[in-house]
C-alpha cells in the first residue's frame, strides 16, 4: 500500500477478580519517510470485574465501557531502536454494577475522560523479537459522587469534580511472526 499502512487490533484479557475484557480498534499511519511516520487510532471496548462497591456488601461486578482516539508519531533512529510519541483521549463509562447474585442492579452513567502522554522505546534484539518500554503521564477528570476510576481500580468518592494525575510504564516482549 506504500506509504499508507491501515492497523486492526483485537485484544482480550482475562484475570484476577473475575477480569474479563474485550477490545478491537482500527488505525492508519504514513510513512513520511524511511525514519518517520504519524498515525490515528481509535479504540473500544466492554471490561467487566469484580470489586468493592458500596452500598453492595462485599464485593460487586462493575461493568463498563472505553473507547479512544489517538496520535503517533513514530521516529526510527537506527535499524534496532524505534520511538513512539502518542497523544490520547479516553472515555470510561461506568453503566452498572451489580451484586454478586445479580439479585441488585445500580445503573449508572458516570464517565471519567482522561487525556494523556506516552513514549515507547522498542528495541529489536534478534530478527523477530522486540522489545517494548513505555512510560504514560496523565490525568483523569472525574465527576462528582462514588464513582469508579480505572486507572485507580478502585471506588472513590468526589466531594466535587476533581483531576487526578496519574503515571504508569509497561514492558512487553513480542515476536513478528513473518
Amino acid at each position: 500500500m506504500g506509504s499508507f499502512f491501515p492497523v486492526l487490533s483485537l485484544q482480550t484479557q482475562q484475570g484476577s477478580s473475575a477480569l474479563a475484557s474485550y477490545s478491537a480498534g482500527i488505525g492508519a499511519g504514513v510513512e513520511l519517510s524511511d525514519n518517520f511516520s504519524l498515525g490515528a487510532n481509535f479504540t473500544g471496548g466492554f471490561t467487566n470485574h469484580q470489586g468493592p462497591f458500596p452500598p453492595f456488601p462485599g464485593t460487586a461486578d462493575i461493568s463498563t465501557k472505553n473507547w479512544a482516539a489517538g496520535l503517533t508519531a513514530t521516529f526510527i533512529p537506527w535499524d534496532f531502536l524505534g520511538l513512539t510519541l502518542g497523544l490520547q483521549q479516553s472515555y470510561d463509562v461506568t453503566y452498572q454494577i451489580q451484586n454478586l447474585d445479580h439479585t441488585a442492579k445500580l445503573a449508572l452513567n458516570q464517565t471519567v475522560r482522561s487525556p494523556s502522554i506516552s513514549l515507547t522505546a522498542d528495541f529489536t534484539i534478534f530478527n523477530d523479537f522486540t522489545l517494548s518500554l513505555s512510560g504514560q503521564r496523565g490525568q483523569d477528570f472525574c465527576p462528582a459522587g462514588r464513582i469508579y476510576v480505572p486507572s485507580q481500580g478502585q471506588v472513590i468518592n468526589f466531594s466535587e469534580p476533581t483531576v487526578n494525575s496519574f503515571s504508569g510504564y509497561s514492558t512487553s516482549l513480542a515476536y513478528n511472526f513473518q
